[in-house]
């Protein structure tokens, strides 16, 4: 091999059917120069298996259809509306949704449930998403049903995004890209090798959009997440799972890392259909809740006392709400969200809660709760922290760091989050991500409690933000994060 070469030499080995992680040592004894080195190699299961026997297909470019055959799932081709299987699965292979020949909105609201693979950025924005193109090769899991799965440096290269920018590369500027109607610099990239996501949404703030994993600057990207309506979902996966090459010039795979999300993600679009919503009810002494919530377009009533709610309702306290103990209520079945109260307010509204006042003048310790408690799915630790302790200032804390909580308590259950958008000012650039996700955090917790969320079906023209775009809101003008 000549001097500055690379060289690609397969090692095969058998490794046994329970292994997971292997340990290698290569060595390099040349007469002139000696090393080692050491790494883990993780073992993938030849064969994932799912639930879901068959699926409809529409995959004109034929990079989704290898995938579902490698996990024995019998695909029907569709051309019409006509074909669509009232409850079954749809897959809507990469880069097909502009090619669509029916109408997608429709069919999922006829109860098709739909699987979105990976679209083009320009796609994404027609279906109303904020974008990145900017390849990540490690993502973190938001939901029970996708732990355990392998999310990091995937076999073989992603084929999503062109090996390089494009651009001229002997030029000393750096490379521009129009973001969100902002030309702004981007930092040198070379190679697809061992990507898991490169078109990246960023998580929605309005609308029933539950990220299932998630990553990138401040984890606000949901390269795989799910939207839902009474009786309807849409699974949207960005995950880099088809198309996908041995290397930059190398034979297409069909990577085992990508099959094994496939069956999850086919196993969680075939679950039941989601419910009708619950009633959302709001009170509070000012109008922070009501205001937050018109923004994010979550319809709700206000009430008056806290004894207007009835079991089975999604009562919402905001600050002064004066409820009184509602631990009679929780246990008859009414689920509360609490608000951004003061810690001397959550005790009184609920005692065995063990609330107590902070003014925080650092930032909450990791929630060991999330990634475990059901009613936080979708929910990252990311959305949990702030720039500026001095915006929140006199909130409950329980049993030291944390600033949200869940307490089951009879029928129904008591969630405190201390994480509220008015908390953030709209005019601070620092924390403006901040309140972004913090309107997410508001809308996600809503529906998890089963209240409806706003109706915002993807390409249907709701906007899926609150807020409008800045140049300075785009995390990768300097950086790669």
């Amino acid at each position: 091999m000549k001097a500055g070469g690379t060289a690609q030499v397969p090692v095969s080995f058998t490794a046994g059917a329970a292994t997971k992680k292997i340990v290698a040592l290569f060595k390099c004894e040349d007469a002139g120069w000696r090393t080692t080195d050491v790494f883990p190699l993780r073992v993938a299961k030849a064969k994932p298996a799912t639930a879901v026997k068959s699926v409809a297909l529409f995959d004109p470019e034929g990079t989704a259809k290898p995938l579902l055959e490698s996990l024995g799932v019998a695909a029907r081709e569709v051309s019409a509306a006509a074909d669509l299987p009232k409850g079954g699965i749809l897959v809507v292979g990469r880069n097909a949704y502009p090619k669509l020949p029916f109408d997608l909105a429709a069919a999922a609201k006829a109860g098709t449930r739909v699987v979105l693979l990976e679209q083009d950025a320009a796609t994404l924005r027609k279906l109303g998403f904020r974008v990145q193109e900017h390849a990540l090769r490690t993502l973190f899991p938001n939901d029970a049903a996708f732990e355990g799965l392998d999310l990091a440096d995937w076999r073989g290269a992603a084929t999503s995004l062109p090996w390089f920018l494009g651009v001229d590369r002997n030029s000393s500027e750096f490379p521009r890209t129009d973001w969100e109607g902002f030309s702004n610099t981007r930092v040198w990239r070379a190679g697809n090798r061992g990507s898991v996501a490169s078109v990246l949404p960023e998580k929605p703030a309005r609308g029933d959009y539950r990220a299932l994993a998630s990553g990138g600057f401040d984890l606000q990207y949901a390269p795989l997440m799910e939207y839902a309506a009474p009786g309807v979902r849409v699974i949207l996966s960005q995950l880099d799972l088809c198309g996908r090459l041995a290397g930059r010039d190398g034979a297409p795979i069909v990577a085992p890392e990508a099959t094994a999300a496939l069956a999850r993600i086919l196993d969680h679009a075939a679950r039941p259909l989601p419910p009708a919503p619950a009633k959302v009810l709001v009170l509070e002494g000012g109008s922070n809740v009501a205001t937050a919530f018109g923004e994010l377009g979550i319809p709700f009533e206000k009430v008056g006392a806290a004894g207007d709610a009835a079991p089975g309702d999604v009562l919402v306290l905001g600050p002064d709400a004066n409820a009184g103990d509602v631990t009679a209520l929780v246990e008859s079945g009414v689920k509360v969200l609490a608000l951004a109260l003061g810690g001397e307010e959550t005790a009184r509204t609920f005692p065995s809660a063990k609330a107590t006042q902070r003014a925080w003048e650092t930032y909450p310790d990791y929630n060991a709760l999330v990634g475990k408690e059901p009613l936080l799915s979708g929910v990252s630790n990311a959305d949990l922290q702030w720039l500026m302790p001095s915006c929140m200032a006199h909130l409950a804390s329980f049993g030291g760091g944390d600033v949200l909580t869940v307490a089951h308590a009879g029928k129904g259950v008591f969630v405190y989050s201390g994480i509220a958008p008015w908390r953030f000012p709209t005019d601070a650039l620092a924390v403006r991500h901040n309140r972004r996700r913090s309107q997410a955090l508001a809308t996600r917790l809503v529906a998890n409690l089963g209240g409806a969320a706003c109706d915002a079906f993807p390409g249907s023209g709701a906007a899926l933000y609150a807020d409008k775009p800045l140049a300075t809101d785009d995390p990768y003008r300097y950086f790669r994060w």
